[in-house]
């Protein structure tokens, strides 16, 4: 659809059926994810992970100025801010710091073992993307049992129910669900099955297949 967009604006030389014939030739194919053993102990369940990056693209001043209206009306909860961030801290990071350091219970880029344990004890993971091919981030929470909070756009509408959507960059709508959430619990985790390697790797499988053959192959149904 952008390329149709973009074509329309040439005024001249712009190739004719370019959509149909690429439509024709390509499929979209998703970045397995794969689901790792957490801890066994219970989920936090006033636990908010945000594991994305600190730019201006994940918008985190979006997900700053929630968190400081959620601290006004006296909510309970702790912060896992996990993610890379330049050398110099977003206004966004060190707002959370100053004003809610007793609550932030990890602040930094974690070995992957302790990445992973904090996927398992946190009860919501959110994210204020702006852009995001895929949201790896918030599927690796969400196949550790993170319920995922997430805009009414971009690759989420394909991935999660109403229920773990807000409309995207609203800060009043989303400290609305986290506080409902934090006051009755959250929602169970979304199945996000479909996009693990079980399911995802036949389908790579077949395309590749084609790709260097030129003949379709039949998927496996799994890797045993």
């Amino acid at each position: 659809d952008g390329m149709e967009t973009l074509l329309g604006r040439m005024p001249d030389h712009a190739p004719d059926g370019l959509r149909t014939r690429l439509r024709e030739r390509s499929r979209v194919l998703p970045v397995p994810v794969t689901p790792r053993a957490t801890p066994n102990g219970a989920r936090d369940p006033g636990l908010i992970l945000w594991n994305h990056r600190w730019e201006y693209d994940k918008a985190p001043e979006v997900f700053t100025e929630a968190l400081l209206r959620l601290r006004a009306v006296g909510a309970d909860f702790r912060l896992a801010l996990l993610g890379a961030r330049p050398a110099k801290a977003p206004e966004a990071l060190q707002r959370l710091r100053a004003t809610l350091g007793d609550r932030i219970v990890a602040d930094g880029k974690l070995p992957r073992g302790e990445y992973e344990a904090l996927l398992g004890q946190a009860a919501i993971v959110v994210s204020t993307a702006l852009h995001e091919f895929q949201g790896l981030a918030v599927l690796e929470a969400t196949a550790a049992g993170a319920t995922p909070l997430v805009p009414d756009a971009l690759a989420y509408r394909e991935q999660y129910p109403d229920t773990c959507r807000y409309p995207a960059g609203n800060v009043a709508a989303l400290t609305e669900h986290l506080h409902a959430w934090l006051q009755h619990g959250a929602p169970a985790a979304p199945d996000v099955r479909a996009w693990t390697p079980e399911h995802l790797e036949p389908r790579w499988e077949q395309a590749l297949d084609h790709l260097v053959t030129g003949r379709p192959r039949h998927p496996r149904v799994s890797r045993g």
